[in-house]
């Protein structure tokens, strides 16, 4: 039977294990220009190492102790010089192997770790028996170091591994992006005439209201007070029923005076031709 130090070993390394598994790696795009600062793919922010690299050719990290006497140099941002290390090197062995150049930079995010944990592994290393050596550096954000970078191991044969600690590998949370201001050619400040109710649309909201009241008023009149019923019940039923003639007659009316006007100045013209 497990003791309870045990089963508490036990479960927390079943926790570590799960948190593992759950760390989904989410590549981290380098910023065009740098060799240290990068966008995460997924938008939640970005890494920046600036902070701890140098700019003068030297390494900010100048000598970690290593495995079987080797002490290395490394610097993040830019590369640097130590003796035989001359050519793009970021990460270099003893002054004299290359362990990883600037040309080949990789950046991983594990998104689901607390704390935020990656990799960056640095390539095109110089040969060892034919293969590329390269450097695989992993960190962990720590809000209380400002940079701690040790050795951990040669494993496999040409591939160097370091565990960085710092707060300088903490994700820079993405900017809350704001909506765009109104443009102003579209949307004028202060306008207000699509809000008013034009002078044609009152009078029409008028006429058709008085027309409601009327037949509603009249025909109500014509039921209950006359007793009609039918299209007799509708008010002044005689002069609607009339008012086509009516319009008619007008019109002819109208029509022949115009032609009578022009049949007279035909008239007053063939006389005066005559004269």
């Amino acid at each position: 039977m497990l003791a309870l130090p045990q089963v508490f070993l036990l479960l927390l390394g079943i926790a570590l294990l799960l948190s593992e598994c759950n760390a989904d790696a989410v590549p981290c795009n380098l910023k065009s220009g740098s060799f240290c600062s990068c966008d995460v793919s997924d938008g939640s922010g970005s890494l920046d190492l600036s902070a701890i690299s140098k700019s003068d050719g030297t390494a900010y990290f100048p000598s970690v102790p290593g495995s079987a006497g080797w002490h290395y140099g490394y610097n993040p941002c830019a590369p640097f010089v130590d003796k035989n290390c001359k050519d793009k090197v970021l990460v270099c062995q003893g002054g004299n192997v290359a362990c990883g150049r600037s040309d080949s930079i990789v950046f991983d995010v594990n998104k689901g770790s607390q704390p935020l944990t990656g990799t960056i592994t640095y390539g095109d290393g110089d040969a060892l028996k034919g293969k590329k050596r390269l450097t695989l550096v992993t960190f962990t954000c720590d809000a209380s170091t400002e940079a701690d970078l040790k050795f951990t191991a040669e494993n496999p044969s040409g591939t160097y591994n370091f565990d960085l600690k710092s707060k300088h590998v903490c994700l820079i949370p993405a900017p809350t992006q704001q909506p765009p201001p109104p443009n102003p050619t579209t949307q004028p400040p202060h306008r207000r005439e699509d809000n008013i109710v034009s002078l044609g649309t009152i009078l029409d909201i008028c006429l058709l209201l008085s027309m409601v009241v009327y037949v509603g008023v009249g025909f109500g009149y014509m039921y209950v007070r006359r007793g009609a019923r039918g299209k007799e019940a509708l008010p002044n039923y005689d002069f609607w029923i009339g008012l086509p003639g009516l319009v008619k007659e007008g019109a002819l009316f109208i029509v022949t005076k115009i032609r009578n006007l022009r049949g007279l100045s035909s008239s007053s013209s063939s006389q005066y031709d005559a004269l």
